[in-house]
């Protein structure tokens, strides 16, 4: 095979590093193969991808992901999203998957959002042809730590909805998430790359086309559009915190008198308002502990109100009482999340 003859002798050769094959017209022949797949799935999909192109020590990858979420939202890097890859190896194999990689955050919504999209007709349909047009197709999951605690050969489509729908960060994932993959691969003396993508990455992109766009959901729920607070917001964001800051002056966790900071119980960019309800007083050691893009689950009890939060450290559930509180706060189930 021509095409994979270039590539065992220029690429593979050891002389050559990541950043060397980024020349697009030095290493024409690889870009062109990239470009290929990208027209692939803009054909598709019907809206651009980012991609790029890795050399690995056993490896040639060709990877893609959506480049934003929706119009205004750019996502920095692929490396850390859903995305289709293309991997070409030093033995001659071509190997076609659809990877998923996800964090904690992702993680909360990820059994909820694709249990729902699997209920879809279109996907158990798109799924089971899948199925049975790469019959030789696995799943794997791995945990942060990159260990395969999961793989599935020669599944049915009833065993692979169980599996996707039953990851949880808590039980077969460290919480800062892991990765799943639906692999198919074959070799060069069975077909050359063009005819590969044309014809079997082509269809395999069709049939998981209705997966890719469910793996996106939990991103879409974790990240929603940030708020940006104009002129006369900003005024009345400082006129709050000045007034909150002299009704409590000690931090409510701990009270430390000093440096203290006002923190949001709803992040504001997820929509949480700039009332005195909505807010704490704490102190620069206690604002810090907590992870500032989930929110706060607030209730009294008892006349005393708790607090439930994401630890920032160690990514764990922490509960405590407020021991100071001057105004009102309101109450929400965020705090159910964390039982």
């Amino acid at each position: 095979m021509e095409w994979f003859e270039r590539v065992k002798e220029e690429v593979f050769s050891g002389r050559v590093s990541d950043s060397d094959i980024q020349d697009r017209e030095v290493f024409d022949y690889l870009w062109n193969l990239y470009d290929s797949l990208l027209l692939i799935l803009f054909w598709e999909f019907g809206r651009e991808f980012a991609g790029k192109i890795t050399l690995w020590k056993e490896y040639l990858e060709f990877s893609y992901g959506w480049r934003s979420l929706e119009k205004g939202r750019r996502l920095a890097s692929i490396s850390h999203l859903p995305k289709y890859s293309l991997k070409v190896f030093q033995d001659g194999t071509f190997s076609i998957s659809l990877n998923n990689v996800y964090n904690k955050e992702a993680t909360k919504f990820f059994s909820k959002n694709v249990k729902e999209a699997l209920e879809s007709k279109l996907l158990k349909t798109q799924l089971k042809l899948l199925l049975e047009e790469f019959p030789e197709a696995f799943l794997w999951i791995n945990d942060a730590k990159g260990e395969r605690t999961y793989q599935l050969f020669e599944f049915n489509i009833y065993s692979l909805i169980n599996e996707l729908t039953a990851i949880e960060p808590s039980q077969k994932f460290a919480l800062k998430g892991g990765d799943i993959s639906l692999w198919f691969s074959a070799t060069d003396e069975e077909t050359d790359i063009y005819s590969f993508i044309s014809g079997i990455v082509h269809r395999f992109i069709q049939l998981t086309k209705p997966l890719f766009v469910a793996f996106y959901l939990p991103l879409v729920e974790m990240e929603p559009k940030r708020k940006i607070r104009n002129a006369t917001e900003r005024r009345n964001w400082e006129k709050i915190k000045k007034e909150l800051l002299s009704i409590e002056k000690q931090c409510q966790l701990c009270g430390a008198e000093k440096p203290l900071e006002v923190a949001h119980i709803i992040p504001y960019s997820q929509g949480g308002p700039d009332s005195p309800e909505n807010l704490l007083v704490l102190c620069s050691n206690c604002h810090r502990k907590m992870v500032p893009t989930e929110p706060i689950g607030v209730r009294k009890i008892k006349g005393k109100y708790w607090l439930s939060y994401v630890e920032k450290d160690s990514r764990s559930i922490r509960k405590e009482p407020l021991q100071f509180s001057s105004h009102t706060l309101k109450e929400n189930d965020f705090w159910r999340q964390y039982e």
